[in-house]
């Protein structure tokens, strides 16, 4: 049975629209079934001391049967092939694709954990999340985080 599976971009390095569109037309060619993308936000990267472009980031959606440790070698795969040298924490980024979520699947293994354990303090997914999602189970707790934040939105892929 196919699951919803939800993924988020994001870039601060090079042309981050193209970066962030490349990533999504990979998923789509290794992926069941693509379903939706959020529109593009600019966002100010969190937690980092020194200067750090701003991120482009985004939600994409889409139907799996797949298992989660092949998702994650498939997304490791493609931000390796986009030029992502490093995978360490609060780095630039050409392209970092999080697993969100996979149907209700829960996962906690050092190398994945599902859901994403921060997804709910992140803004950058919350907001395209309820974008793309609209019938998201978690839709009325998700409002309810963001309260009146806005992010603006940059464009579309």
């Amino acid at each position: 049975m196919s699951e919803i599976l939800v993924f988020s971009l994001g870039s601060n390095l090079g042309n981050r629209l193209e970066n962030l569109r490349v990533g999504v037309q990979a998923l789509q060619l290794k992926i069941d079934k693509w379903l939706a993308n959020s529109s593009v936000y600019e966002t100010e990267p969190m937690g980092v001391s020194g200067f750090q472009n701003t991120y482009f980031n985004m939600v994409s959606v889409f139907s799996t049967n797949r298992d989660p440790n092949e998702i994650l070698a498939i997304t490791q795969q493609i931000e390796r092939d986009s030029g992502r040298v490093s995978k360490g924490d609060l780095q630039p980024r050409i392209l970092d694709i999080d697993i969100i979520l996979l149907g209700n699947q829960t996962l906690s293994r050092p190398e994945l954990i599902i859901p994403h354990p921060r997804f709910k303090e992140r803004e950058f997914v919350l907001r395209p999340l309820l974008e793309v999602v609209p019938y998201f189970n978690r839709n009325r707790d998700l409002e309810e985080i963001l309260g009146q934040k806005k992010l603006e939105k940059v464009g579309f892929i």
